[in-house]
């Protein structure tokens, strides 16, 4: 019997998945978790003023993605300004949970790496502080692409525009796209499913990252009911012996980097941005 290609596997995204979205409306549980996680971090960015985390999982439908959004949105709501990067170029989704952020189809990192687009359009989303950069079209070379070191400069410079960046990367165990990080981002948050997430997979992507000397922040656990039905997250970054455990219109602002990367960031109108977003979670 032929073993199924897993690099086919991928975690499809849902329309309730929108319901997930932190807001003032979550579970006090839920916003307390994202609390504790956000601090925690604040507390392992090693001193950097801008810190870039990556956000992985050792295997698909683990939460991944969400749990990056959340953690971004958690960030933005304390007044940082805040950008989460989709460099999940073999399954983008990041785009789907905002009316701004674009469809597949959108330009974003994939185009600007390829040499297909000359400036960096940051994308805004209904949360205030919050911004996104799409993921773009799906290449046929996405490792290719994000070895390149147009990935480290471009990062490099929207440090200079972010309080905090998020990227949101494939699961380490299936490619190698988010190992390709290590030395340019603060840290790594690996995000594992109670109930779904085997320790020896956890420990498999925990020894890759350590392997190309990408520092690991923490453990981000949700469903932790482990009933699969309910969403809630803890965090912790207490170490083991083996492994972490735990736990409408747009004004643009534009301008040239002195790296001469083109950047250019729009800015959503304000009016009723809150009660819109609340919307479309419900």
């Amino acid at each position: 019997m032929k073993k199924k290609n897993k690099l086919n596997v991928s975690s499809p995204f849902l329309p309730d998945n929108l319901k997930k979205i932190l807001t003032d409306k979550s579970p006090f549980a839920i916003r307390e978790a994202y609390g504790t996680c956000r601090t925690r971090l604040m507390f392992t960015q090693r001193g950097e003023e801008h810190p870039v985390f990556a956000i992985t999982s050792p295997e698909p439908a683990d939460g991944k993605t969400i749990s990056a959004i959340n953690t971004a949105i958690s960030f933005a709501r304390t007044g940082k300004k805040t950008l989460i990067i989709d460099m999940d170029l073999h399954n983008a989704s990041v785009h789907h949970y905002f009316q701004n952020g674009g469809n597949s189809s959108s330009s974003g990192l994939s185009e600007y790496l390829a040499g297909m687009k000359n400036e960096v359009i940051i994308k805004p989303t209904l949360q205030e502080n919050l911004f996104l950069f799409p993921a773009g079209f799906t290449p046929p070379n996405p490792a290719e692409l994000l070895s390149s070191d147009k990935l480290r400069t471009v990062i490099d410079t929207l440090r200079a525009e972010f309080d905090y960046i998020f990227i949101d990367t494939p699961p380490v165990n299936l490619v190698s796209d988010a190992a390709l990080l290590a030395g340019i981002c603060t840290g790594y948050i690996i995000v594992a499913r109670v109930g779904k997430t085997r320790s020896a997979d956890l420990r498999r992507a925990i020894n890759a990252l350590q392997m190309v000397n990408g520092h690991i922040s923490g453990v981000l656990m949700n469903d932790v009911s482990g009933e699969g039905r309910h969403y809630s997250s803890y965090y912790d970054y207490h170490k083991s012996r083996y492994y972490y455990h735990g736990y409408s219109g747009h004004d643009k602002q534009e301008r040239l980097d002195e790296s001469g990367i083109s950047i250019k960031i729009e800015q959503p109108q304000k009016q009723n941005a809150a009660k819109q977003l609340e919307g479309e979670t419900k």
